[in-house]
């Protein structure tokens, strides 16, 4: 099970398993952004600060800690956020630059972004998964935009529906999303580096958890969700095979 969260690439459909890099880490200074991020998140959690303060600085440094191949600093930072953390950007209609610009783009009058050709179109038509869905919009077949060698230059519309409207806030973390980084660092090879150390992290099966849906769990102590479907365990080897 290849552990994705908020974190998680927008449009880019991810390698073999992740085996070969299909983005370039490197920042406008010839810096790798990520290790200037977690640079700043260090320089940050050096200040005084309210717990929430602490907790979104250990998050993001854990998230670049995640990109770099930190597998150790990723297992230890998600463990200074809480459960119940979460931070998310508010969204406003009092202007527009303050509108939720994912949900403006899929609006009908703009129509500027579609999960055509996304891993997720194929992803949500396979498992449903909640995370990532879109739909077949019925009075719009095509986007707005153009692209060279479709018939037409048409691009197919497949809005998202995540945000459902121009004030949805956007979630940037939560506590949720840092026992998903501590599994994965776990299954990485961090701690103990076993599937059932990853599987034993507090709260991963509880339905009370803020945020939690249980994806992609055919493990027998748990109600299954959604079985892994057969494009999660061909790309991740970490799937084991269970009986049954």
């Amino acid at each position: 099970m290849r552990l994705r969260s908020a974190y998680g690439r927008s449009g880019r459909a991810p390698g073999t398993f992740d085996a070969v890099r299909t983005w370039n880490p490197v920042g406008y200074i010839g810096r790798p952004a990520f290790q200037r991020a977690v640079e700043n998140f260090t320089q940050a959690l050096s200040y005084p600060a309210a717990s929430a303060e602490q907790h979104a600085a250990y998050a993001g440094r854990a998230t670049a800690h995640l990109w770099l191949g930190n597998w150790s600093d990723a297992l230890a930072d998600p463990r200074q956020v809480s459960d119940d953390f979460q931070l998310v950007a508010e969204i406003d209609d009092s202007e527009s630059g303050l509108y939720n610009c994912i949900w403006e783009a899929t609006s009908k009058t703009f129509r500027s972004h579609t999960v055509w050709f996304t891993w997720y179109e194929d992803s949500y038509a396979e498992t449903g998964d909640p995370r990532i869905p879109w739909e077949v919009d019925p009075d719009f077949s095509v986007a707005v935009g153009s692209l060279s060698g479709l018939p037409g230059g048409s691009v197919p519309y497949l809005p998202q529906r995540k945000y459902t409207s121009r004030t949805d806030d956007t979630p940037l973390s939560s506590g949720w999303e840092m026992r998903l980084v501590e599994a994965e660092a776990i299954l990485q090879g961090a701690g103990f580096g076993s599937w059932q150390e990853a599987m034993d992290i507090p709260n991963w099966e509880d339905p009370s958890h803020p945020g939690h849906t249980p994806l992609f769990i055919d493990w027998p102590r748990g109600p299954p969700c959604f079985d892994s479907p057969s494009s999660e365990r061909d790309r991740n080897p970490n799937v084991p095979t269970i009986g049954g």
